[in-house]
């Protein structure tokens, strides 16, 4: 956990420019700071984000 906080990956693509990196789940739950490392060679995706109360949506 301690290396996958998104300023990490920021240190790693500046010393790689050619690397393109991917923070997955938009880095959650450094989504803030996910959303500030995101540029040039570091992309984000939003795959199994799930924010909000969708308990209402179920059946029960």
């Amino acid at each position: 956990m301690r290396i996958s906080h998104p300023p990490h990956v920021d240190d790693v693509a500046v010393d790689s420019p050619n690397l393109k990196a991917v923070i997955c789940h938009v880095g959650n739950p450094w989504i803030r700071d996910c959303m500030e490392v995101v540029y040039r060679n570091v992309y984000a995706d939003i795959s199994g984000l799930v924010l909000g109360d969708f308990s209402d949506r179920f059946e029960q």
